[in-house]
């Protein structure tokens, strides 16, 4: 396994140095509530940054609430807000959580999250 879960760190770098933004984002996993993705920024004048964002759908069932998902998806976004992931509401429906991980860290992290979720 590469640093990061199976990421390729160093492919992610070079593509944020060419990027217009000099960032790049790769999902690594998905379902029908939720994304999880990292982000790599690159700065000429610093080390590389890597986030992992975490995109929790509140309503996968456009125009119908389900309350016991719901309760589901609130739980998990503040188990996230404990580990000091921003939160932050996107479109009404959608919740963008991200933090700052170390390159040491990813895989660390996304299996923490994986065990969150499940």
């Amino acid at each position: 396994m590469r640093k990061g879960g199976g990421l390729n760190i160093q492919k992610m770098l070079k593509e944020a140095e060419s990027s217009e933004n000099q960032e790049v984002y790769f999902s690594i996993d998905k379902n029908r509530n939720c994304r999880i993705g990292v982000i790599a920024r690159s700065t000429r004048s610093k080390s590389p940054r890597f986030f992992i964002e975490v995109i929790v759908c509140l309503f996968p069932n456009y125009g119908k609430v389900d309350l016991q998902s719901l309760k589901r998806e609130i739980a998990f976004l503040e188990e996230l807000h404990k580990r000091n992931y921003s939160l932050t509401c996107q479109d009404g429906n959608y919740i963008s959580c991200e933090m700052e991980v170390s390159i040491n860290n990813l895989a660390e992290e996304y299996r923490a999250i994986k065990m969150l979720k499940a």
